[in-house]
């Protein structure tokens, strides 16, 4: 087995238990008064700046203002004889594991898993194979039972070695102020990514040709004057992605530092291929699609000490349009107000006005919703959801093995009785916050598997930004004109107009199927080998008859990519920690 250094750091103990982080960083504190603080070395200047402000906050005013200012790493405060660890604002790679001596904590649940030698969970790779349910928690779980991960707007409380999790507020409330907010929304996306620059000597971003990171672009622009900028070439019979982005280079008149195709440097099929730097993610990797992309622009960065770069994801879950905001938009501004929008709904999605009425009045909660796609997706029965339901029908694939489909149906039952919880009760909220969450873990992945050789930035994934763009009424988000109207009116004078009236994005689709098709070659006849295979989770017969098939619809080539990236992580954390078959 291959060894992994891994940083150890003792906190104090609690009860009986001896309390330790496990990081990459090295870990310092400092007395804040009545409370001693423990944070990552590298943010020491940060804290030393606001120190004074620091002492002065409360408790719960201190851990909010650490969760806002930083998108990585595991803090902890001792008050008393008691331990509060926490870690960013609605970031959930916060582990932690109890035994009979210690608690372990870390911001890696493979770390913790490294260090105890946990095997991986057969019902969690079952889990993971099901789509349909919500991100949080049914695919965002700790692969290993042993090891828990947080929940969302979280915290840990550690008293007399018992683990506790409390909630922290996370109300968002609509403010119909709409020039404050636009005001406020401006002022923090600058202001962020003002501040974030001042701390590296250099930076960079992405231009894909897409709405976020050009208006990352021409603010970063704006405040450094010549930043770096990467883009990955398209292929342009189909999209015109690489175009827009010389448009923008252009615009800026800075040299585009064009990239391989993402097509060609693609890693979502892989199965043998080591991650970056072989650093194994807590789960299998969500970003394998752009793998390459990184890598190359890692090794085209002339210098690495003291450079940020700036990454776009995020806009997207804050600023578009999305199913559920005809929904909102009802309880938001009352039926009445409401009805031309109702016609239109129903003019736009072409169904009758009885049936529109129907959903956009639906009062089923999200409990009870998922609860029952899980019944009707392991059970007999099947009910056709509703157009604006809160989550999607469960489906599994067809050589899923029987023992598999029961270990999956235990965990989901699992995750839904002991950590599924309301994030919102508004549904586009709700929907923004779990493709939050999405984007959050591959951010932390992202800083995990590429390292920290430099600095990751996301803007639109800050705390300050996500609570700002939360208030904003669900009307505000629909412009038929252009694309993400309020980022609009946030940026105007800074990102032209043009960068939001583009028609769609490109289409990549046919580098999707052409990977799917050179991995089922690849792999047909040879599944019989996979770890999944060997644990009894897939059918391999059963698989290689539907790699056969000439046809490829999406739901087929999307569940072989998440065997591919699960069969890929396992075989990395074979490596390190015995898979046991």
């Amino acid at each position: 087995m291959e060894s992994k250094n891994i940083k150890e750091f003792t906190l104090g103990t609690s009860g009986n238990k001896k309390l330790m982080i496990l990081n990459k960083d090295s870990y310092t504190f400092r007395d804040l008064g009545n409370k001693k603080l423990y944070y990552p070395e590298k943010y020491d200047k940060e804290i030393e700046n606001n120190i004074e402000k620091m002492i002065k906050l409360e408790k719960e005013s201190l851990i909010t203002d650490l969760q806002d200012r930083f998108l990585t790493g595991v803090f902890a405060l001792e008050v008393d004889s008691d331990w509060i660890i926490f870690g960013p604002f609605l970031d959930t790679s916060l582990s932690y594991c109890k035994t009979e001596s210690e608690i372990l904590i870390s911001d890696s649940a493979f770390d913790i898993a490294y260090k105890k030698q946990f095997k991986v969970s057969k019902s969690s790779i079952s889990a993971y194979l099901v789509t349909g349910l919500p991100f949080e928690p049914f695919s965002n779980m700790s692969f290993w039972d042993e090891i828990s991960k947080i929940n969302p707007f979280r915290i840990l409380k550690i008293s007399s070695g018992n683990i506790t999790e409390c909630e922290m507020t996370n109300a968002f409330k609509v403010d119909h102020d709409i020039d404050k907010v636009t005001k406020d929304l401006r002022d923090t996306i600058i202001s962020n990514i003002y501040n974030q620059n001042s701390q590296f000597d250099s930076v960079s971003c992405d231009v894909s040709g897409g709405v976020d990171s050009a208006s990352i672009a021409y603010v970063v622009n704006k405040i450094s004057g010549q930043p770096m900028i990467f883009h990955a070439e398209s292929d342009e019979s189909a999209n015109s992605d690489t175009k827009w982005a010389q448009y923008i280079a252009d615009d800026l008149r800075i040299e585009l530092n064009k990239l391989p195709s993402i097509d060609k440097n693609s890693s979502r099929f892989s199965v043998d291929k080591e991650y970056i730097g072989s650093n194994v993610p807590d789960s299998p990797l969500l970003w394998g699609d752009t793998e390459g992309y990184v890598k190359e622009m890692l090794c085209k960065l002339p210098e690495k000490d003291k450079h940020l770069h700036m990454i776009g994801i995020g806009g997207d879950e804050l600023f578009t349009y999305i199913p559920s905001v005809p929904w909102s938009i009802i309880r938001e501004e009352g039926v009445v107000r409401s009805i031309p929008l109702i016609f239109k709904y129903c003019i736009l999605s072409r169904r009758s006005f009885l049936k529109c009425i129907k959903d956009l009045t639906n009062k089923t909660s999200l409990k009870d919703e998922v609860k029952q796609s899980i019944d009707n997706g392991f059970g007999s029965k099947k009910k056709n959801k509703r157009q604006l339901s809160w989550s999607e029908d469960v489906i599994f694939p067809s050589w899923l093995t029987d023992s598999a489909k029961e270990s999956a149906h235990s965990k989901i039952n699992s995750l839904f009785s002991n950590q599924f919880y309301e994030l919102s009760d508004d549904r586009s909220h709700y929907q923004r916050i779990q493709s939050i969450l999405f984007q959050k873990e591959i951010f932390s992945q992202i800083v995990h598997v590429a390292g920290d050789e430099i600095g990751w930035y996301a803007p639109f994934l800050d705390a300050k930004v996500i609570k700002t763009a939360l208030t904003l009424p669900s009307r505000y988000c629909t412009d038929p004109q252009k694309t993400k109207p309020m980022l609009y009116e946030a940026l105007k004078g800074i990102v032209p107009l043009e960068v939001f009236t583009r028609g769609v994005k490109g289409d990549y689709s046919s580098a999707f199927y052409n990977d799917y098709r050179a991995a089922a070659a690849k792999w047909m006849g040879k599944t019989k080998e996979f770890f999944l295979s060997k644990l009894d989770v897939i059918n391999h017969e059963s698989l290689d008859r539907e790699l056969s098939m000439p046809s490829s619809n999406f739901e087929r080539v999307d569940f072989f990519m998440r065997v591919c990236n699960i069969e890929r992580w396992l075989r990395q954390v074979n490596k390190y920690i015995e898979i046991g078959v």
